[in-house]
């Protein structure tokens, strides 16, 4: 009988202790906590909007593969960061998508992914002010957790083109960093050149069709570029990968290809580059020497200002003739106001012109006459918001802002005036002012001479008197 309880009192401690085992081993796998065992997948660091978008087009990458894997860390909850890539990303395909939970600038935790078997790491910037330092942070910490980062491509972007040169010596020497708003200021001025431009850029940047490729320059080594042209049927080459990671696009048809080199190419896939001679679908009657271009002088158009607006002018004024002239049109603060001048002042080519108004005013886009513009472009004004401007001194601006929900803000040497409606016109800046009475109780919304900037508050609905129009005579007050 003693036996058989000590026997019983074994097997249930026994199965206690396998129990606790499993259940923490689940728990475990709940959190997000358990090793990635892969080997050549590709690893994704940190979440933000773009998240979504990257996972996608890996899983389109890797169509054509029998087995892949993309391992996700970020400081998130491993079950809500599987819904919602399983509510984007459909059909994954041959592609196992594995989140993790954990910080990705603790090499510890980094751990998790299994980086040091990985053939690609993307690191990716988080939303908020602080995102390109937490790159950089990443990157440390990867090179902590794998010294050299061992075989794997390691690929960062930074939003702020300031933080670059810093990115750049925190990836070392095999990593490459993206400066986002640099290349997509240079994206926006090209397309903005170019009509038609952005459709090709979206076939050779995403995987659904023809994209970029390398391939190894086997049976091309010692023969020239230009012969390497018509070597693909299936194919367009465009440069050459040199050994020592020089890149070469449209090089001299005289170039010698080295027995190291790496072929650059658009393809449908990285598995229909083959060699095939295609020097027989030339018709050499059917080429002609284009004529050189006239250069012509244009008008520009750009709405709204942020950080990547001073990044356009730039550019723009590179390409442009001598004599273009750039209206911009933005909430004019004095932070926008003083980097506005700062770009203009700096133009070789291009003559840069500066006028404060609201870009969501129909009435402003009205009397910009938008259509005569040879071409215009749009960026968001992030962090910019109708507000209420503080009296200052002698100085003039007229911007515009919301007083119970339907009326703008002038400001002038003399201080700040509510009003119902504003109209904020370019070039020399005038506001018209009407005022009216409110809609409830039918005071009236001219706040009385010497009071605050507040407008009256209504009795009936306890708050600011909402105006309605026609009942007050018109009155004029320039501004600037």
């Amino acid at each position: 009988m003693t036996l058989a309880l000590v026997a019983l009192l074994f097997v249930s401690t026994l199965v206690s202790l396998i129990t606790t085992g499993i259940n923490r081993r689940i728990m475990s796998l709940r959190r997000g906590h358990s090793t990635v065992l892969e080997a050549g997948h590709t690893v994704v660091l940190g979440w933000s909007d773009q998240i979504l978008p990257v996972v996608g087009e890996l899983v389109a990458a890797n169509a054509n593969q029998r087995r892949s894997a993309v391992a996700v860390l970020a400081p998130r909850d491993k079950v809500e960061m599987d819904d919602e890539i399983s509510a984007h990303v459909t059909d994954a395909g041959t592609t196992r998508i594995i989140c993790r939970s954990g910080r990705t600038t603790d090499p510890t935790e980094l751990a998790r992914v299994s980086p040091q078997t990985a053939k690609a790491v993307l690191v990716l910037p988080p939303d908020g002010e602080t995102g390109d330092a937490h790159v950089v942070k990443t990157l440390l910490a990867l090179d902590a957790a794998v010294p050299g980062a061992g075989d794997a491509v390691v690929v960062a972007a930074v939003r702020d083109t300031r933080n670059h040169v810093t990115a750049r010596l925190a990836a070392g020497p095999g990593g490459h960093v993206l400066c986002v708003d640099d290349i997509i200021a240079r994206l926006l001025v090209q397309t903005a050149r170019q009509p038609g431009l952005s459709l090709v850029y979206q076939e050779l940047l995403g995987f659904d069709g023809d994209e970029f490729y390398t391939a190894a320059a086997q049976g091309l080594a010692g023969r020239t570029f230009g012969e390497t042209l018509l070597a693909f049927t299936t194919s367009s080459v465009v440069g050459l990968l040199h050994a020592d990671g020089r890149i070469a696009l449209n090089p001299e048809p005289g170039t010698t290809i080295g027995a190291d080199d790496r072929i650059i190419l658009i393809s449908e896939d990285d598995d229909t580059a083959v060699l095939a001679d295609a020097s027989s679908c030339v018709d050499e009657d059917a080429i002609v020497t284009a004529r050189p271009g006239i250069p012509l002088t244009e008008r520009l158009l750009l709405l709204g200002w942020n950080r990547r607006a001073p990044l356009i002018v730039e550019q723009l004024d590179q390409f442009v003739s001598p004599g273009t002239t750039l209206d911009v049109v933005a909430l004019g603060d004095d932070a926008t106001m003083r980097a506005a001048s700062g770009v203009a002042g700096a133009r070789s080519r291009l003559e840069v012109t500066f006028h404060s108004g609201d870009i969501t005013d129909p009435g402003v886009l009205a009397k910009l006459d938008v259509p005569s513009y040879d071409s215009v472009i749009v960026i968001g004004e992030t962090g910019l918001r109708p507000t209420v401007p503080a009296a200052r001194g002698p100085e003039s601006w007229a911007g515009q802002g919301t007083w119970a929900g339907q009326g703008t803000w002038a400001r002038t040497g003399a201080g700040v005036t509510p009003a119902p409606r504003a109209e904020v016109r370019p070039g020399p800046r005038r506001t018209t002012v009407r005022w009216s009475r409110c809609c409830t109780c039918g005071r009236s919304g001219k706040p009385p001479t010497g009071s605050s900037r507040s407008p009256p508050r209504c009795p009936t609905t306890a708050t600011g008197c909402s105006p309605r129009p026609g009942r007050e005579p018109t009155s004029s007050s320039a501004a600037g």
